[in-house]
């Protein structure tokens, strides 16, 4: 090993490291030796260059159409979330401020219940007549909380107006804690169409026995009828599959029983105006005979 590298350094020594110049001329004559094109060895490294220069550019033009996608799915996400927060902000408010609205302007202005409507042990409007008092229906649909409240601490002297409306709040949502306990499904499968099936059907069930049943029973019992209970089930069925129209025949005659007329938006008249022949005011009919008179016999 010695001898190798002490030659070279002779070598060195005595010539001098070959000048770079020179080494390049040695390998073009090499490669010329070996017939090795030159100009075409440097259009394929530059064509090689230009791929990799193509292919990077590629990667930075996906790379930043993912990164605008990725932005583009976060101001979406971001927009729903905003405009969400501010629907259910604006509604908390407007939903507030409407029930503070209707207790001042119509149900602290009511008069309490006097006449007994319910003499004769039937409603003076179907099930089915919500449209014979528009005004009185659109309230119970578009507000059935407040609707509830107004009638059922009309009825209950002892129930305040927020504590009736949390209790159909509370209701309400009982059902809906109860299918935490259901097996979780994923959205759209049978089973959680199973699910949504059996949380409706216990909805129904908690409405018609405490709205229909419980409740409806004091309300008949108040507006004066003979047997309360006599129709429980007929109403807790009511309530079970047709609750705005149930809140809307009991609000209907709990009104009549005050003579008082309510429509929208929190409008308080005192004084009942007949509709469709059905009914007088409460004063009128208990001057004239003392108890509810329907003109059509219903």
């Amino acid at each position: 090993m010695v001898v190798p590298w002490a030659t070279g350094l002779v070598f060195v020594g005595l010539t001098g490291m070959p000048h770079p110049h020179h080494l390049q001329n040695w390998a073009i004559s090499l490669m010329s030796s070996f017939q090795i094109n030159l100009d075409a060895f440097d259009d394929q490294m530059q064509q090689m260059q230009n791929q990799q220069n193509d292919q990077m550019q590629q990667m930075q033009n996906q790379q930043n159409d993912q990164n605008q996608e990725v932005a583009n799915a976060a101001a979406a996400a971001l927009t729903m979330v905003l405009v969400t927060v501010a629907l259910i902000v604006g509604l908390v408010l407007f939903s507030f401020v409407g029930m503070c609205m209707y207790k001042s302007n119509v149900h602290d202005q009511k008069p309490a219940i006097s006449g007994t409507p319910m003499v004769t042990g039937t409603f003076h409007y179907g099930i089915c007549d919500c449209f014979s008092n528009i005004n009185e229906c659109m309230c119970s649909f578009c507000c059935p909380g407040i609707r509830f409240a107004d009638t059922f601490s009309a009825i209950n002297p002892s129930t305040s107006f927020w504590g009736a409306f949390f209790l159909f709040v509370f209701v309400n949502m009982v059902p809906q804690f109860l299918g935490n306990f259901l097996p979780q499904a994923d959205f759209g499968s049978a089973a959680a169409q199973r699910n949504s099936q059996i949380i409706e059907g216990a909805s129904m069930v908690v409405r018609g026995l405490v709205f229909g049943v419980w409740a409806r029973k004091n309300l008949r019992a108040k507006l004066g009828d003979p047997n309360p209970s006599g129709g429980a089930a007929v109403d807790a069925v009511h309530w079970g599959l047709l609750s705005c129209c149930a809140l809307t025949q009991e609000s209907v005659e709990a009104d009549i029983g005050a003579d008082v007329t309510i429509s929208c938006p929190w409008t308080l008249s005192k004084g009942r105006t007949a509709v469709r022949g059905r009914e007088v005011a409460p004063n009128d009919y208990e001057s004239l005979i003392g108890d509810a008179v329907l003109l059509d016999g219903r």
